[in-house]
């Protein structure tokens, strides 16, 4: 690239050296000639103009707008988890989405840790939205002791963590999920496989719901908003596999934890996670204390309008002479 070339948006004008395992492009924000590129730079200074637009290599986004894409891709590649069991017989497809249901003890969080060490992702963005802060704290700690299987650096260097523990504010719990899905479009319009991985989603729409009784807002079930269904449903569509304004390929996929109060999972949030989402993760709160690993995804298959303990009911019983499989005229003995 060079002084006076025409580009369209979304064209690398360069890459930033020293910013790790994970190539961070510079790019175009419109079409037109460009006008100036710098050979160093800060987040301060302008490194490139384009058309009159000055670029630098920090970029503000409003979080609750997705960033444009050429269009949607619709091959279907999977994404390995690392986790044998979730890639076997429950695998999510690269730029798909997921729900971890589950209750309390469960293993949420330790399947959602796994996932962001284990799996085949360029970027991880971690969002940890209203959970305790020492589950942070040790994920941090892991991100910086652990060994990176892809670059042999640390997992910390192609990680993004989002920290809204639950003593912050309330609308900070609100607005996390979407400051990382902003995040990981930024990474995926530089062309790279990103997994968004929150946790959790109920704490995020409890985060709504004490919004909307500040507001003044008429409750529905259970005292959640009534566009509870909405902002789900905005939240996972972000989540796909597209062609960049630039001409790479990207995709961005979302895996969500959501923890029903009291395993059930009829409550608001699951169930209306269940209608945008294309795989779930239901894990097992007798499995979990048996120390079964992953707790349920092998065992139990939930459906949608299932309780997960309704069993079958067993077949009525039948005269011995009434059987159409018994002969006629007696009853069959055994010698």
């Amino acid at each position: 690239m060079a002084t006076g070339d025409e580009v369209d948006p979304g064209t690398t004008l360069g890459e930033v050296t020293g910013a790790g395992p994970v190539p961070h492009r510079v790019l175009a924000p419109v079409a037109g000639p460009v006008e100036l590129l710098a050979s160093t730079g800060n987040s301060d200074t302008v490194v490139a103009r384009v058309a009159g637009a000055d670029v630098r290599l920090v970029e503000e986004w409003p979080v609750r707008r997705p960033r444009p894409y050429r269009r949607r891709l619709d091959e279907v590649e999977p994404l390995h988890t690392g986790q044998r069991a979730l890639d076997l017989l429950f695998p999510v497809t690269r730029g798909g989405s997921a729900a971890v249901p589950g209750g309390f003890g469960t293993g949420k969080t330790v399947l959602l840790q796994q996932l962001a060490k284990w799996c085949a992702a360029d970027v991880i963005v971690y969002v940890g939205c209203g959970e305790r802060g020492n589950e942070l704290a040790d994920v941090m700690a892991d991100l910086f002791a652990l060994t990176d299987p892809r670059t042999g650096g640390t997992l910390a260097d192609r990680t993004v963590v989002i920290a809204n523990t639950s003593n912050m504010p309330m609308m900070a719990r609100e607005a996390s999920v979407h400051t990382g899905m902003t995040v990981a479009e930024y990474f995926r319009d530089m062309g790279h496989h990103v997994v968004l991985i929150a946790d959790s989603t109920s704490r995020w729409a409890e985060a709504l719901r004490e919004f909307g009784s500040r507001t003044g807002a008429l409750p529905a079930e259970e005292g959640y908003p009534p566009e509870l269904a909405s902002a789900l449903a905005a939240f996972y569509e972000r989540a796909g596999a597209v062609e960049t304004l630039g001409g790479r390929h990207g995709s961005v996929t979302v895996v969500g934890a959501v923890s029903p109060p009291g395993g059930d999972m009829t409550e608001p949030v699951t169930a209306l996670t269940e209608r945008f989402v294309r795989c779930r993760w239901t894990l097992d709160r007798e499995l979990a204390y048996a120390r079964h690993y992953p707790a349920g995804v092998l065992v139990r298959l939930v459906l949608p309008g299932r309780h997960r303990d309704r069993r079958p009911p067993h077949p009525p019983r039948r005269s011995r002479l009434g059987d159409p499989a018994r002969p006629r005229g007696g009853v069959a003995r055994r010698r």
